[in-house]
């Protein structure tokens, strides 16, 4: 159930093939035979813009009407009758379009090899009403799989299935629904420029930047991120965007950057893997058709760590990074990345240190048992305990819907895991060591008399927008609530004043950061607001239902609209402090 200034509204019912064709067997294969790889790419685009139709005041009525041209009149009233009869019974709006199966419809494209020329004469009537079939059978495939899985829930109370249902699901789709492209675009691209801020900064990886640059004929850093400006305009257009640069400025240049890196590969475990290693089709020199946009702006900051590696690979063994992903993900994201974003973030008047100052404060420490934190934040008597983590969901888990292998995988990344038979603890037991130092006044940099009394701010800052997935903050909370019920039982130390845990991903944050550099809100009064609201339990069974299952990523949003007077920024300047110095060569 959502609710909409105060009304409930039913989640609309997903479409699947025997709903309306109960008597038929599923056979994609049978039913798309007769389309060419062009023709089921052109499909799939088109039903990729239809992603967020309900919120355009369109129902499936008219969007049925549409893609079968007014045609098939018989068949087509039959089929809208049926749909009528199941949202009369279900009472709910039914829909059929869902961004997993056009990632699918994708997918099977990609691996055709039948071309217009071998097919022939081609029934649009006949083809409109197959690929409605087929696009079906997706919907009822990924269905299925979710309802055995449920069916592993059997322990568990039905308000408890309902919830871990909802947050499998979301885990699975949350990455592909609702996005803003041009938001998203500015935001990939800042990540892009603090991670070549940070190559030329840094000893070490400067070889790596001049690799880089050479890679791709650039003479700048500047000139490097020009090539991805090209593709801002096309990819707003959404559906049937084209790449044209065959007569732009610095042609050759760009063509070359696309083709060595929007059409490089992935190497990695991740869902929609072929549609995320092949987002636009080259169709000839400097002209090219984006297949998918949401996987074409992931690549602008996403491609550069496959890039890197690679080319990290090649180099001179003297001057290779050892250990590319590890350093990669602590000296960039962990340190770097992290420190750039949370500056001006907090009062002035706070005090603040980032992971490698606090290492530099403890040099002479003997008792380093316990790891620093990434970032520590005091403000008086509030304390933010920041850990950041670069990590992934894997692909198996995600998509088997199967809430019992996401335990499994989310326990390995916050709370422990085993290697080589050694434990090793994860996010939140590091939080909970460094929340037990601090409350027992063991803390060396930061000299405060009164830090058994301070309220800290526990907060994990995470690189993936999987964990922005319904209900996953709650749960991982819950996970630190009974691992910091533990502690007060065991270890003989005061451990109040410590609020529940808060997962922020870094994309969140690039976005609300203006609107807390200028003041306009507060960070603490924000998470404040999201802690009361969102992750203590209120009275009311059926609000607490509702509003946990609410990540910060949506709150922030919701809560600066209510600050600022109704007014959030439709767009975001795609350039970060320090660009203009970029466009120089190094």
């Amino acid at each position: 159930m959502k609710q909409q200034n105060g009304a409930e509204v039913r989640t609309p019912y997903l479409l699947k093939f025997h709903d309306l064709f109960p008597n038929e067997e599923i056979d994609v294969d049978l039913l798309l035979q007769a389309f060419s790889k062009e023709m089921l790419l052109h499909a799939a685009i088109n039903f990729s813009g239809y992603h967020n139709h309900f919120d355009r005041d369109e129902d499936i009525f008219s969007v049925l009407r549409r893609h079968f041209r007014g045609h098939l009149t018989a068949k087509l009233s039959q089929i809208l009758n049926n749909i009528y009869r199941i949202q009369q019974q279900t009472q709910r709006a039914a829909h059929f379009i869902y961004p997993p199966s056009s990632l699918k419809l994708f997918e099977y494209a990609l691996k055709s090899d039948k071309s217009t020329e071998v097919l022939g004469q081609f029934d649009e009537d006949e083809g409109s009403l197959n690929l409605f079939k087929a696009y079906l059978c997706f919907n009822e495939d990924i269905m299925l799989r979710a309802h055995k899985a449920s069916q592993l829930l059997v322990d568990y109370s039905s308000d408890r299935i309902e919830y871990l249902t909802a947050l499998t699901g979301s885990v699975f789709d949350n990455e592909i629904l609702n996005h803003n492209l041009s938001l998203e675009f500015s935001v990939q691209f800042q990540k892009s420029q603090y991670l070549f801020l940070f190559l030329r900064e840094n000893e070490k990886t400067r070889p790596l930047l001049l690799e880089t640059l050479k890679y791709y004929n650039c003479r700048s850093i500047g000139e490097l991120f020009n090539m991805m400006i090209f593709l801002l305009d096309p990819i707003e257009c959404q559906k049937d965007a084209i790449i044209d640069i065959r007569d732009k400025p610095m042609s050759k240049l760009a063509i070359k950057f696309i083709d060595k890196f929007v059409l490089a590969e992935f190497e990695e475990n991740m869902d929609f893997l072929s549609i995320r290693n092949t987002p636009v089709m080259k169709m000839d020199d400097g002209l090219y058709k984006i297949i998918y946009a949401k996987f074409v702006i992931d690549k602008l900051f996403r491609g550069w760590y496959f890039v890197l590696n690679r080319l990290n690979s090649t180099l001179e063994l003297s001057i290779q990074i050892k250990n590319f992903r590890s350093f990669y993900s602590t000296e960039f994201t962990e340190e770097y990345l992290l420190t750039k974003l949370l500056h001006g973030v907090f009062p002035k008047k706070a005090i603040s240190f980032s992971g490698r100052e606090i290492r530099v404060a403890r040099q002479n420490d003997k008792r380093k048992e316990v790891a620093e934190p990434d970032y520590y934040v005091r403000d008086f008597n509030n304390i933010f305990l920041i850990e950041c983590k670069d990590a992934l969901i894997k692909k198996e888990a995600k998509e088997s819907l199967n809430y019992l292998e996401i335990d499994a995988e989310l326990r390995s990344k916050f709370l422990e895991t085993t290697n080589g038979g050694k434990r090793q603890s994860k996010a939140i037991h590091q939080l909970l060591d460094n929340i037990q130092r601090i409350k027992s006044g063991n803390i060396d940099f930061d000299r405060y008399d009164k830090m058994p009394s301070v309220r800290i701010y526990p907060i994990l800052i995470l690189t993936e927008e999987v964990f922005n997935a319904t209900g996953l903050n709650q749960l991982i909370n819950e996970w630190f609530g009974e691992e910091l019920g533990n502690r007060r039982d065991n270890s003989g130390i005061k451990l109040d004043k410590i609020e529940p845990l808060t997962i922020i991903t870094v994309d969140s944050l690039i976005y609300i950061r203006p609107y807390l550099i200028a003041g306009r809100v507060k960070f603490k009064d924000m998470v404040d607001s999201y802690i009361n609201e969102h992750l203590t339990r209120p009275t009311n069974t059926k609000l607490w239902e509702r509003n946990r299952m609410i990540p910060f990523s949506l709150f922030s949003r919701s809560y600066i609209w209510r600050k600022c007077n109704n007014s959030l920024q439709s767009s975001m300047s795609i350039f970060v402090e320090g660009y203009e110095d970029l466009d120089s060569s190094i």
